[in-house]
């Protein structure tokens, strides 16, 4: 999780709400004891539908939803390869795709045989199932696990044959290839190190574009990359008319219960045992009573990959053939189909009236502030550089740095900590092994980096009534808007955005909660976590936030009084915070899946991680 805050009323009826979730439901919305995409429950007689046909038909409804007629709802699987440019690929032992069927095919397919449901290429009005067995060939399993969005696998290409040889042949590099992972490289660490290296790479630059520069350089066994995904939500044309700061016609979410993950017998003492064998835990930990699969699903399968756009069915995947968690079911983010999958993060070819109305909705409608620490020179220079490029004015808002005697007084004297707040209580309860924080360092950076928040949510109120705006985006002095920032959130706001909200992430890792658009889910607290630990783990990301200004004195009431609660050390990360209290305030997110989408994060470091460590 990155942080630089140290340094960094149109209501509709209830009954058209839950029409809306009806409507969903064979589609999206699975419970906790449901199957993943792509099963039956025992007793349930439901239609399989492969992936991209579910997703389908989950922008079908939502398109019908929004009085549009969908473009895609009567096309088959091979229309949708085609219109989206998606290139056929077999793999061969070393890529990542390959170690996954090799998985499925000595244990998965074993252990849980009725997860491989092979749906051959045919109509969506008229899709068959059967079941793959241990004998099934590759190019089965490699399809399968296409179809699920599991194990970063492409479509295989008919009959195995891989035009690799031939003019045209295209694959954009998987998550963890060598390829990908020197992609990462120079994105993150590369053009700001070596920019004499990679002269056509800047901080505006996409995957896309690194990619082609390493396939030209003949670096790290690159291949010519595939077209960049292009969004199949947005494939229709705006209407022009959006304006204001939501879309008037989204259905204001239901007050749902969490998505809820209930184990069966010793299933938790065994992924204790497995997360005790890799150190992760100590048997000091068992008394906590904490749903241990979970916990390893959270860390093997989402934090360690934080930087990669991976779908909660990749990372669960990636959880268990680590040996971190038992096989499951447990969806963290009910109707993923609907909006957790990269493409949504696609490029869309916006028409230049589309571009000057997203422009001129954007200086009338959104103020700009990057959070900073006044001494961090080369990150104010880096963020001043990207959003110049993108033509977007901004101010900075000074963190705050709670190493400074005067610091914290001072915060409590601007209302940015409670006056009753003890720093010293914080510390001993924050340093108690029970909390499983001492490797962390101090708090203090973790307190900063709240406050400096805090202080540039408020900087628009500050603000006389002629000069305010009515969206105040809080961004984080190392992230930077992707090209088409400007144009992309005008469409979320005037065109997703339920009127009820407060706050909306531009950016989730680990997203909780419930999709409710292609776009945007319902953040929900995590119950699977204990309240004692502010339901922690889910959400992570204040990078890019939107806030509505007028809701924002109401929302910071609820929020201060929970970031700063001694007694619960970890919900001084703001973030966690936001997301343990989402069922008290209205609390929207992008999910981290969809790329390149709205942000990128630069790689500037951590300062509250530097300051708690140096404190």
């Amino acid at each position: 999780m990155a942080d630089a805050a140290t340094g960094q009323t149109c209501d509709l009826q209830v009954d058209q709400e839950a029409a809306l979730v009806e409507q969903q439901r064979p589609l999206v919305g699975f419970s906790a004891n449901e199957r993943l995409e792509g099963e039956e429950t025992p007793g349930r007689s439901r239609s399989l539908r492969s992936s991209i046909g579910l997703a389908v038909a989950s922008i079908a409804v939502l398109g019908l939803l929004a009085g549009r007629r969908s473009l895609l709802s009567s096309e088959n699987e091979n229309a949708l390869l085609q219109r989206y440019q998606i290139s056929c690929h077999t793999v061969v032992p070393g890529e990542v795709c390959h170690h996954h069927i090799k998985w499925a095919k000595e244990h998965g397919i074993y252990e849980h045989p009725e997860w491989y449901f092979q749906i051959p290429n045919a109509s969506l009005n008229n899709l068959q199932t059967s079941l793959l067995q241990p004998t099934s060939g590759n190019l089965e399993f490699q399809q399968l696990l296409h179809e699920k969005h599991l194990g970063n696998c492409p479509r295989p290409c008919p009959n195995g044959q891989d035009p690799s040889a031939g003019p045209g042949y295209c694959l954009s590099a998987p998550v963890g290839s060598k390829c990908y992972e020197r992609m990462q490289w120079v994105f993150r660490y590369g053009i700001f190190k070596y920019p004499s290296w990679y002269p056509g790479i800047n901080i505006l630059s996409s995957m896309h574009d690194v990619q082609k520069e390493l396939h030209r350089k003949k670096e790290a066994e690159c291949t010519f990359p595939c077209e960049e995904d292009a969004d199949p939500t947005w494939v229709l044309p705006s209407s022009l008319d959006g304006t204001g700061v939501c879309d008037a016609k989204a259905p204001i979410p239901l007050q749902l219960a969490s998505p809820t993950w209930t184990l069966l017998g010793l299933e938790s003492l065994t992924c204790f045992k497995a997360l005790k064998e890799k150190g992760f835990v100590t048997d000091s930990a068992h008394k906590d009573e904490r749903n241990w699969c979970w916990v390893g699903l959270k860390e093997y399968g989402c934090h360690n990959h934080l930087y990669d756009p991976m779908t909660w069915p990749e990372m669960t995947m990636s959880a268990v053939m680590n040996g971190a968690v038992v096989p499951t079911a447990f969806s963290p983010l009910v109707g993923g189909p609907v909006c957790d999958r990269q493409e949504l993060g696609g490029k869309v070819d916006w028409s230049w009236e589309e571009k000057r109305h997203a422009r001129d909705w954007f200086r009338q409608t959104v103020q700009v502030y990057v959070l900073s620490l006044p001494s961090s020179v080369e990150r104010r220079a880096t963020a001043s550089s990207c959003f110049a490029k993108l033509g977007i004015e901004f101010e900075f808002v000074d963190g705050v740095d709670m190493r400074q005697p005067w610091a914290l007084q001072s915060a409590k004297n601007e209302g940015l900590v409670p006056q009753r707040y003890d720093l010293n209580l914080a510390r001993r309860i924050h340093d108690d092994p029970a909390q499983h924080m001492a490797d962390g360092g101090d708090i203090v950076g973790t307190l900063g980096c709240a406050a400096g928040h805090f202080r540039a949510q408020r900087r628009g109120l500050m603000k006389q009534k002629a000069q305010q705006k009515p969206i105040s985006m809080v961004l984080e002095d190392d992230a930077c808007g992707n090209e088409d920032f400007i144009e992309k959130l005008w469409r979320l706001v005037t065109e997703e955005l339920p009127c009820d909200w407060q706050a909306v992430s531009l950016y989730s890792r680990c997203p909780f909660g419930r999709c409710i658009s292609p776009h945007l889910t319902r953040v929900q607290p995590d119950t699977n976590e204990p309240a004692w630990r502010c339901h922690h783990g889910v959400n992570y990301g204040m990078q890019g936030t939107l806030y509505k200004l007028d809701q924002v004195e109401a929302l910071q009431q609820v929020w201060q009084s929970v970031v700063f609660d001694e007694k619960r050390p970890h919900c001084a990360d703001v973030d966690v915070a936001l997301a343990s209290i989402s069922d008290q305030v209205a609390y929207y997110a992008v999910p981290a899946s969809q790329s390149p989408s709205f942000l990128r994060e630069l790689p500037e470091g951590s300062d509250r991680f530097d300051i708690n460590k140096a404190a």
